[in-house]
Protein backbone atom coordinates (compact mmCIF):
# COMPACT_ATOMS: atom_id res chain seq x y z
CA UNK A 1 0.00 0.00 0.00
CA UNK A 2 2.79 2.35 0.89
CA UNK A 3 4.81 1.89 -2.11
CA UNK A 4 1.72 2.34 -4.34
CA UNK A 5 1.17 5.38 -2.71
CA UNK A 6 4.91 6.44 -2.78
CA UNK A 7 4.59 5.84 -6.70
CA UNK A 8 1.31 7.59 -7.36
CA UNK A 9 3.26 11.07 -5.66
CA UNK A 10 6.03 10.34 -7.70
CA UNK A 11 3.56 10.48 -11.18
CA UNK A 12 1.97 13.19 -10.00
CA UNK A 13 5.63 14.83 -9.00
CA UNK A 14 7.80 13.85 -11.83
CA UNK A 15 6.34 16.38 -14.43
CA UNK A 16 5.57 19.32 -12.00
CA UNK A 17 9.91 18.36 -11.67
CA UNK A 18 10.48 18.54 -15.28
CA UNK A 19 8.97 21.69 -15.96
CA UNK A 20 10.04 23.41 -13.34
CA UNK A 21 13.98 22.15 -15.14
CA UNK A 22 12.38 23.35 -18.66
CA UNK A 23 11.55 27.15 -17.10
CA UNK A 24 14.86 27.22 -15.68
CA UNK A 25 16.83 26.78 -18.65
CA UNK A 26 14.58 28.92 -20.68
CA UNK A 27 15.09 31.37 -17.93
CA UNK A 28 18.74 31.16 -18.13
CA UNK A 29 19.13 30.42 -22.19
CA UNK A 30 17.11 34.08 -22.05
CA UNK A 31 19.65 35.50 -19.70
CA UNK A 32 22.78 34.39 -21.40
CA UNK A 33 21.89 35.93 -24.45
CA UNK A 34 21.33 39.02 -23.21
CA UNK A 35 24.65 38.90 -21.68
CA UNK A 36 25.67 38.05 -25.09
CA UNK A 37 24.27 40.92 -26.72
CA UNK A 38 25.71 42.81 -23.99
CA UNK A 39 29.26 41.67 -24.68
CA UNK A 40 28.90 42.18 -28.44
CA UNK A 41 28.13 45.61 -28.03
CA UNK A 42 30.92 46.24 -25.70
CA UNK A 43 33.56 44.69 -28.25
CA UNK A 44 31.49 46.73 -31.18
CA UNK A 45 32.39 50.18 -29.07
CA UNK A 46 35.71 49.47 -28.18
CA UNK A 47 37.30 47.80 -32.05
CA UNK A 48 33.85 49.02 -34.50
CA UNK A 49 33.42 45.14 -35.39
CA UNK A 50 31.15 42.32 -34.14
CA UNK A 51 32.94 38.97 -33.56
CA UNK A 52 32.00 35.47 -33.38
CA UNK A 53 30.42 34.42 -29.56
CA UNK A 54 33.46 31.44 -29.38
CA UNK A 55 36.03 34.96 -29.18
CA UNK A 56 33.92 37.01 -26.89
CA UNK A 57 36.67 35.32 -24.37
CA UNK A 58 40.33 36.16 -25.76
CA UNK A 59 42.44 38.22 -24.36
CA UNK A 60 44.66 41.11 -25.52
CA UNK A 61 47.50 38.86 -26.37
CA UNK A 62 48.99 39.37 -29.52
CA UNK A 63 52.15 37.81 -31.55
CA UNK A 64 52.76 37.73 -35.25
CA UNK A 65 51.74 35.04 -36.56
CA UNK A 66 48.68 33.77 -33.87
CA UNK A 67 49.71 30.88 -32.12
CA UNK A 68 46.99 30.40 -29.67
CA UNK A 69 43.91 32.13 -31.57
CA UNK A 70 41.58 30.64 -28.82
CA UNK A 71 43.80 33.01 -26.17
CA UNK A 72 45.01 35.99 -28.28
CA UNK A 73 43.10 39.07 -30.06
CA UNK A 74 40.88 37.40 -32.44
CA UNK A 75 41.83 36.63 -35.83
CA UNK A 76 38.43 37.39 -37.36
CA UNK A 77 35.05 39.07 -37.12
CA UNK A 78 31.72 37.46 -37.13
CA UNK A 79 31.79 37.19 -40.96
CA UNK A 80 35.45 37.00 -42.11
CA UNK A 81 39.17 36.26 -41.24
CA UNK A 82 41.31 39.85 -40.41
CA UNK A 83 44.02 41.06 -42.16
CA UNK A 84 47.37 41.40 -40.07
CA UNK A 85 46.79 44.67 -40.34
CA UNK A 86 43.69 44.93 -38.96
CA UNK A 87 44.58 42.36 -35.94
CA UNK A 88 47.75 44.84 -35.31
CA UNK A 89 45.19 47.80 -35.01
CA UNK A 90 43.18 45.94 -32.32
CA UNK A 91 46.50 45.12 -30.49
CA UNK A 92 47.04 48.76 -30.15
CA UNK A 93 45.15 52.27 -30.99
CA UNK A 94 42.14 53.76 -30.76
CA UNK A 95 40.18 50.63 -31.72
CA UNK A 96 41.70 48.13 -29.62
CA UNK A 97 40.33 45.15 -28.55
CA UNK A 98 39.88 45.12 -24.74
CA UNK A 99 38.55 41.40 -23.73
CA UNK A 100 37.74 39.19 -21.99
CA UNK A 101 34.14 40.22 -23.07
CA UNK A 102 32.61 37.25 -21.35
CA UNK A 103 33.16 34.80 -18.37
CA UNK A 104 32.55 31.46 -20.33
CA UNK A 105 29.57 29.02 -19.23
CA UNK A 106 29.13 25.61 -20.66
CA UNK A 107 30.94 25.19 -23.63
CA UNK A 108 32.40 22.53 -26.03
CA UNK A 109 35.37 22.68 -27.71
CA UNK A 110 35.99 23.31 -31.85
CA UNK A 111 37.06 19.47 -32.19
CA UNK A 112 34.04 18.53 -30.23
CA UNK A 113 31.70 20.31 -32.22
CA UNK A 114 33.42 19.61 -35.40
CA UNK A 115 33.60 15.96 -34.87
CA UNK A 116 29.19 15.99 -34.91
CA UNK A 117 28.21 12.69 -37.01
CA UNK A 118 26.10 15.33 -38.77
CA UNK A 119 27.07 18.90 -39.01
CA UNK A 120 23.88 21.24 -39.41
CA UNK A 121 24.46 23.70 -42.48
CA UNK A 122 22.77 26.43 -39.92
CA UNK A 123 26.32 26.11 -37.82
CA UNK A 124 28.29 26.45 -40.46
CA UNK A 125 28.79 25.77 -44.29
CA UNK A 126 31.01 23.29 -45.80
CA UNK A 127 33.63 23.42 -47.55
CA UNK A 128 34.79 27.07 -46.35
CA UNK A 129 32.56 26.75 -43.02
CA UNK A 130 31.58 30.21 -43.29
CA UNK A 131 28.07 30.38 -40.92
CA UNK A 132 27.64 31.53 -37.65
CA UNK A 133 30.07 29.24 -35.90
CA UNK A 134 32.64 30.00 -38.92
CA UNK A 135 35.55 27.11 -38.21
CA UNK A 136 38.31 28.93 -39.90
CA UNK A 137 40.26 25.93 -42.10
CA UNK A 138 43.93 26.18 -43.37
CA UNK A 139 44.00 26.29 -47.28
CA UNK A 140 40.84 28.22 -47.97
CA UNK A 141 41.04 30.43 -50.00
CA UNK A 142 39.08 33.04 -48.47
CA UNK A 143 41.23 33.46 -45.38
CA UNK A 144 44.31 34.78 -47.51
CA UNK A 145 47.80 33.57 -47.62
CA UNK A 146 48.30 33.10 -43.72
CA UNK A 147 46.35 29.78 -43.63
CA UNK A 148 45.46 31.09 -40.09
CA UNK A 149 43.02 28.03 -38.47
CA UNK A 150 40.97 27.79 -35.24
CA UNK A 151 42.59 25.79 -32.11
CA UNK A 152 40.88 22.67 -31.76
CA UNK A 153 40.80 23.54 -28.26
CA UNK A 154 38.52 26.90 -29.06
CA UNK A 155 35.67 27.43 -26.62
CA UNK A 156 32.49 27.27 -28.10
CA UNK A 157 29.67 29.03 -26.23
CA UNK A 158 26.30 26.00 -25.50
CA UNK A 159 22.86 26.96 -24.44
CA UNK A 160 21.22 25.23 -21.08
CA UNK A 161 20.23 22.60 -23.93
CA UNK A 162 23.70 21.81 -24.94
CA UNK A 163 23.77 23.32 -28.54
CA UNK A 164 25.62 25.97 -29.47
CA UNK A 165 24.54 29.79 -29.67
CA UNK A 166 24.27 31.46 -32.91
CA UNK A 167 25.07 35.19 -33.95
CA UNK A 168 24.61 36.90 -36.75
CA UNK A 169 25.92 40.63 -37.04
CA UNK A 170 24.89 43.24 -39.32
CA UNK A 171 26.01 42.54 -43.25
CA UNK A 172 26.48 39.69 -45.25
CA UNK A 173 27.26 36.06 -44.59
CA UNK A 174 30.22 33.90 -46.09
CA UNK A 175 28.71 30.78 -47.21
CA UNK A 176 29.08 28.06 -50.21
CA UNK A 177 32.33 28.37 -51.42
CA UNK A 178 33.74 31.42 -49.90
CA UNK A 179 31.00 33.28 -51.39
CA UNK A 180 28.32 36.32 -50.15
CA UNK A 181 25.03 34.63 -50.57
CA UNK A 182 22.89 36.80 -48.55
CA UNK A 183 22.43 40.39 -49.73
CA UNK A 184 23.80 42.47 -47.07
CA UNK A 185 19.93 43.98 -46.32
CA UNK A 186 18.99 40.52 -45.22
CA UNK A 187 21.50 41.18 -41.95
CA UNK A 188 20.52 44.84 -41.43
CA UNK A 189 21.16 44.29 -37.65
CA UNK A 190 22.50 41.30 -35.27
CA UNK A 191 21.06 39.09 -33.85
CA UNK A 192 21.76 36.11 -31.26
CA UNK A 193 19.72 32.49 -31.20
CA UNK A 194 19.51 29.74 -29.04
CA UNK A 195 17.57 27.14 -31.03
CA UNK A 196 16.06 26.31 -27.82
CA UNK A 197 15.27 22.65 -26.42
CA UNK A 198 15.21 20.30 -29.91
CA UNK A 199 18.52 22.06 -31.10
CA UNK A 200 17.03 22.41 -34.15
CA UNK A 201 15.85 26.29 -35.77
CA UNK A 202 11.94 26.86 -35.77
CA UNK A 203 10.22 24.05 -34.89
CA UNK A 204 12.51 21.18 -35.82
CA UNK A 205 13.47 21.95 -39.21
CA UNK A 206 15.33 18.71 -40.08
CA UNK A 207 19.08 18.91 -41.21
CA UNK A 208 18.52 16.90 -44.83
CA UNK A 209 21.84 15.58 -45.98
CA UNK A 210 24.85 13.98 -44.77
CA UNK A 211 28.43 16.00 -44.74
CA UNK A 212 29.99 16.79 -46.01
CA UNK A 213 27.46 17.14 -48.69
CA UNK A 214 25.99 20.53 -47.83
CA UNK A 215 22.15 21.47 -48.33
CA UNK A 216 21.18 24.92 -49.36
CA UNK A 217 17.57 24.29 -48.15
CA UNK A 218 19.44 24.61 -44.57
CA UNK A 219 21.65 27.39 -45.00
CA UNK A 220 21.53 30.16 -42.19
CA UNK A 221 20.87 33.12 -44.61
CA UNK A 222 17.54 31.19 -46.33
CA UNK A 223 16.48 29.80 -42.77
CA UNK A 224 16.40 33.25 -41.29
CA UNK A 225 14.70 35.14 -44.74
CA UNK A 226 12.03 32.79 -44.22
CA UNK A 227 11.28 33.42 -40.79
CA UNK A 228 12.40 29.97 -39.61
CA UNK A 229 14.99 31.04 -37.24
CA UNK A 230 13.34 32.61 -33.85
CA UNK A 231 10.21 30.80 -34.62
CA UNK A 232 9.08 27.67 -32.66
CA UNK A 233 10.85 26.82 -29.72
CA UNK A 234 14.06 29.42 -30.70
CA UNK A 235 15.31 32.24 -28.34
CA UNK A 236 16.74 35.61 -30.00
CA UNK A 237 17.88 38.84 -29.37
CA UNK A 238 18.48 42.00 -31.29
CA UNK A 239 21.23 44.21 -31.50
Amino acid sequence: MVITVIAILALMILPLFRDRVEAARRAAAQDEIKSLLTAEVLAFADTGYYFRLQDLDNTREYNDPPIRPDDEVPITSWNRAFTLEERRKLRGGSNEWKGPYVSIGKIKYMEAVDALNAVPEFFWSYPQRGGPIMDLTPGAGWLGPSGWQDSAEDKVLIDPWGTPYLFFGPGQLLEEGGSYVSMETDFGHGVIYSLGSDGMPGDSIPYQGNPPLANPTNSPALLREAGVLGDGDDFFVFL
